[in-house]
């Protein structure tokens, strides 16, 4: 009775909740977007060919795309807001998880961080991301150091809408469109076997600032093993 009381009391006297729900909808929608979330495994380095050797997944929230820059670590992500009360709970529980973009490194990672997540919130994922670093002179595969059966970890996001990558090279400028074709192709044709009716997207993120503290994060992390 007590709950049902402060709900409704919230409902009557709170500005936000006396909002139109259309008006709350737009708020929380913005409130709730342009993150980018990290499910990673604690001590995975990024830049070796492991699979990671701690089992304590994490998930990083960060606003731009790095995973590094603050450590931030939030288990179970986004309670700030819905802690707030129950009608914003109940109004913004799957936000966060339809209206952000999330990334992995290896299916280790992602199925260490699959149980911090309900199964209702992985449904709601629609946007993932991928980095794909390649490097002018360095033979490693078609798409550089990315490992491509990481795109099998797809099937877990049954309501994926969008597959994004972004390059990492130090590639010639004139170089890198014809040498970018080839793994361009790989990395769609992968996605289409994997998930269907997914849209493939490559940014123009070539050696911009948001990779550049990759190496650090190598570091950071290679010193704690």
């Amino acid at each position: 009775m007590l709950k049902s009381s402060s709900t409704q009391r919230n409902s009557a006297t709170s500005p936000l909740l006396r909002l139109p729900a259309e008006v709350r909808n737009k708020i929380f929608t913005y409130v709730n977007s342009g993150l980018n979330i990290f499910m990673w495994n604690k001590n995975f380095d990024p830049l070796r060919k492991i699979g990671g050797a701690c089992r304590n997944p994490q998930v990083l929230i960060r606003h731009d795309a790095s995973p590094i820059a603050s450590y931030l670590v939030a288990l179970p992500p986004f309670l700030a807001l819905q802690a707030i009360c129950r009608q914003v709970y109940n109004e913004t529980a799957m936000l966060p998880f339809s209206t952000n973009e999330y990334w992995y490194f290896t299916n280790y990672s992602l199925d260490l961080c699959k149980t911090l997540f309900y199964e209702a919130q992985l449904q709601c994922i629609r946007f993932l991301s991928f980095t794909v670093t390649i490097h002018h002179g360095v033979f490693t595969s078609e798409t550089g150091e990315f490992r491509v059966g990481a795109l099998e970890g797809l099937r877990a996001f049954p309501n994926l809408q969008e597959v994004s990558f972004s390059f990492d090279t130090d590639l010639p400028e004139d170089e890198r469109t014809p040498l970018l074709e080839r793994p361009k192709a790989v990395l769609e044709n992968r996605v289409k076997r994997v998930v269907f009716g997914v849209k493939v997207v490559f940014k123009r993120g070539y050696h911009d600032e948001i990779f550049d503290c990759y190496e650090d994060f190598r570091l950071h992390f290679c010193a704690q093993k």
